[in-house]
């Protein structure tokens, strides 16, 4: 089910929406040859419209759970990318304490920096070269610590440079936790369910028509799409990247603005 992530999400909704209007004229075939065996419809009536109820409630559950997880998710993923930009600003400003030579190499590192963490934060989940961008990054963040740790072993009672550890400490933190927002999506297990319970509410929608041998199209295309449009926003929201609604990188974009004015 991962490789659900591969495809575009406008794409599985669309799939969806079309495996749901199947779904419900399954149903509704199955519920005329139903009828057509002579059951009788009193209290089986009854007991349909309870299980569709049931089942129902039991979607708009599901659809209100998943989108209210998406959406936390993706709010949190903004204020990590503030967050970050925040933290490798304060560590930039804060480098202005080193000796000249330091402050010449960090700058540099915090400047490459910064553009990897702008291609990291824009570049889609699936893409191969993640891995390699979050290599670099972590070896530029190797680098900006050792600097910063000569700088102190050179003067162990400089207070600025005690800062600037502590800045960059946090600049370290602030990407692993990008690292594992990235990773926290919707569970596999859900989406399965959702899935699953969306076909079976589609079949009973359809099979509770049995009675009427004319189609409700209408009806059941708005059924369908309302279904798929809300599917297709919770998987845009989990995909930050790559979909619709994006977690904008202005916060970064900004940070590294402030360090070209400040060459």
């Amino acid at each position: 089910m991962k490789v659900v992530y591969h495809f575009p999400a406008g794409l599985v909704a669309l799939v969806l929406v079309l495996s749901t209007l199947v779904s419900i004229e399954i149903g509704h075939r199955l519920g005329r040859r139903w009828v057509a065996r002579g059951h009788k419809h009193g209290e089986e009536e009854e007991a349909t419209s309870l299980v569709k109820t049931t089942v129902m409630g039991l979607l708009g559950l599901l659809l209100a759970f998943s989108f209210s997880f998406s959406a936390e998710r993706y709010d949190d993923r903004l204020k990590i990318n503030w967050r970050e930009a925040n933290a490798i600003d304060t560590a930039y400003l804060r480098s202005a304490a080193l000796t000249d030579g330091a402050r010449v190499r960090v700058r540099q590192l915090f400047r490459q920096y910064i553009e990897a963490r702008i291609e990291y934060a824009t570049t889609p989940a699936t893409d191969d070269r993640l891995v390699a961008i979050d290599v670099e990054s972590e070896r530029l963040q190797t680098e900006l610590w050792h600097a910063a740790v000569d700088e102190a072993h050179r003067d162990p009672k400089d207070l600025t440079i005690a800062l600037l550890l502590q800045s960059l400490n946090e600049v370290i933190d602030v990407a692993a936790e990008q690292r594992a927002a990235r990773r926290n999506r919707v569970p596999i297990t859900i989406l399965m369910m959702l899935f699953v319970s969306t076909l079976f509410a589609s079949a009973l929608v359809g099979f509770s028509t049995k009675l009427k041998a004319v189609r409700n199209l209408p009806v059941w295309v708005i059924f369908a799409a309302l279904v798929g449009i809300v599917i297709f926003t919770i998987l845009d929201l989990d995909r930050p990247r790559q979909g619709l609604i994006r977690v904008d990188v202005d916060a970064l974009l900004s940070v590294r603005a402030h360090m070209l004015r400040n060459e």
